[in-house]
């Protein structure tokens, strides 16, 4: 059995989005049971108010994925979309099975996972900070939707600004936390190392027109995060 939230493993106690993707995977190497029954994934939250609420195949929120081979490709998959409305922490107890009755594990599988409001800061964080030859850049995404036509862009303390940073060389986006894959090395656009000091980036989103995700919006942008770097020749 094999649990990823949001395309991740996550550890005990980590926060996830109020809209988490919930996939698990039941992998068997029997060549004559097929994985094709929802008997053999049972899913079940624990909420904060200490709740526990089982859930069943008859909606979108719990769906089934059943085997359509046998030997490596016999496996199964639940997706759970849960709505979290409330904050706090979540347990997910999971209990996997193959047909002929074999438990994926001794103990049903379990992780706790925290729920939290989203803060009205969207801070960019870099790593190292202050920095000398590049910097690593990461930051959250929120709401039910990755926002359209990301950029970076670094200005001076004048407020000109000295880079942009395209989705491309940004590398893929997710809902929640995100490593970029570009590394600042402290050049403009032209190549250019620039002097010591203060920079202001900002990630936003051209032309969005999605006016439920929750960000500061100027006029055709929207602000997703901000924060200051210090360069240091």
């Amino acid at each position: 059995l094999d649990v990823t939230i949001d395309g991740r493993h996550i550890t005990n106690g980590e926060t996830v989005l109020n809209y988490p993707d919930i996939r698990m995977t039941l992998h068997d190497d029997s060549k004559w049971l097929p994985l094709n029954d929802t008997s053999l994934l049972s899913v079940w939250l624990r909420y904060p108010s200490g709740q526990l609420r089982r859930f069943y195949y008859t909606n979108d929120t719990l769906r089934f994925f059943p085997s359509t081979g046998a030997g490596l490709f016999n496996k199964a998959v639940a997706q759970l979309r849960p709505h979290l409305t409330e904050t706090g922490f979540y347990e997910l107890v999971v209990a996997a099975k193959d047909r002929a009755g074999n438990k994926a594990g001794a103990l049903d599988y379990r992780i706790t996972f925290k729920v939290a409001a989203p803060s009205p800061r969207f801070d960019l964080v870099f790593y190292p900070n202050p920095f000398s030859s590049t910097t690593k850049i990461a930051y959250n995404l929120w709401g039910n939707s990755i926002p359209n036509n990301v950029q970076l862009q670094i200005f001076n303390e004048a407020g000109q600004m000295v880079r942009q940073v395209s989705a491309q060389e940004l590398g893929p986006l997710r809902l929640g936390r995100n490593v970029s894959l570009f590394e600042w090395n402290g050049k403009d656009a032209a190549g250019h190392a620039l002097s010591s000091g203060t920079y202001i980036c900002r990630l936003v989103s051209v032309g969005s027109s999605d006016e439920n995700l929750p960000y500061v919006k100027k006029g055709s942008l929207l602000v997703l995060a901000q924060g200051k770097i210090i360069l240091h020749r």
